[in-house]
């Protein structure tokens, strides 16, 4: 399974818990900006220096 499905399959399973109220609003909210959090750092990159023109 490539990422996207299982990142997909992961935002899917916390609205479904969401939307059948087994998690609050806030947990929902949290567990999201974790997800989006965790997925920005795999794609972080360590700024290279470089020269101002």
């Amino acid at each position: 399974m490539d990422s996207s499905a299982t990142k997909t399959d992961t935002y899917m399973s916390i609205s479904e818990k969401f939307m059948q109220g087994n998690i609050s609003e806030d947990e929902f909210v949290e567990q999201y900006n974790r997800l989006v959090e965790q997925e920005a750092e795999k794609h972080w990159e360590p700024v290279e220096p470089h020269e101002h023109i």
